[in-house]
């Protein structure tokens, strides 16, 4: 933990230090969620590679490699690509999302969503608003909205890094189609035509939303075995109906 001097702004007390060692690994563990990376497990993986130096910014993980993980205790050559190959398969990504993933104080994905929304849908043109600009977008204060330009004006060379490793990208927003609105998805087993996130991806390019798990609320379990896993006898136990690959890709024909 830094040594730094904890700012009170009324409802709330922070460290202002960006290179604080506790907020940069809060960073790191906010990407991944916020990525919906799976299998990058923060005990076995996150943690042990943060503190041994190996990653200090969230551009050090596109970095990685396979033997980088396997040397970690309990982390065989399986996982570790497996870990790898989910963070790799995100090849963009919005820019509220891109923002929302370097967890700027107090500023959450949506409200960065309202300042694009606004005209502001490029990170040079977040980067280049002023505080004042921004705290005429709708739900944003003279506080919040110093909080983000300041935020960003802070960060943008860890972002800048991100982007330069070629590995993942700022998208521009799409028109959502609406063919899966209302329709949740659950992926679970291999899947033959894409990554389990470019599916996800669809999903939501779709206006459905995607489910890591099975519960009562799911409307499909897609999956290419009739093995019966949890999931699978789950979804049968509840009736959820179950789908392949295939089927899927129909629904967005």
């Amino acid at each position: 933990v830094c040594d730094a001097p904890l700012i009170n702004e009324g409802t709330q007390l922070y460290c202002p230090n960006d290179s604080c060692p506790k907020r940069a690994y809060y960073r790191l563990t906010k990407w991944i969620k916020k990525l919906n990376v799976k299998h990058f497990s923060k005990k076995l993986l996150l943690r042990p590679l943060f503190d041994s130096g190996k990653i200090k910014t969230i551009s050090d993980l596109y970095h990685l490699k396979v033997s980088d993980l396997t040397k970690l205790d309990g982390v065989k050559e399986t996982s570790a690509k497996k870990a790898l190959n989910n963070l790799n398969a995100i090849k963009a990504v919005l820019l509220a999302k891109f923002i929302g993933g370097f967890a700027l104080e107090n500023i959450g994905e949506d409200m960065v969503q309202k300042v694009v929304d606004a005209g502001f849908d490029t990170l040079g043109a977040l980067r280049n608003a002023s505080a004042f600009q921004i705290s005429q977008v709708e739900g944003f204060a003279d506080i919040s909205a110093r909080q983000l330009t300041e935020g960003i004006a802070k960060l943008y060379p860890q972002m800048k890094a991100v982007l330069d490793t070629n590995k993942i990208i700022i998208e521009v927003k799409k028109e959502m189609g609406e063919k899966l609105k209302d329709k949740t998805f659950c992926f679970t087993g291999k899947l033959e035509t894409m990554k389990r996130a470019e599916a996800e991806q669809l999903v939501e390019d779709n206006g459905g939303q995607s489910h890591s798990g099975v519960s009562k609320n799911l409307t499909y379990l897609v999956t290419n075995s009739t093995e019966p896993t949890a999931k699978y006898n789950k979804a049968q136990e509840q009736d959820t109906k179950i789908i392949t690959e295939e089927e899927f890709l129909k629904m967005i024909e």
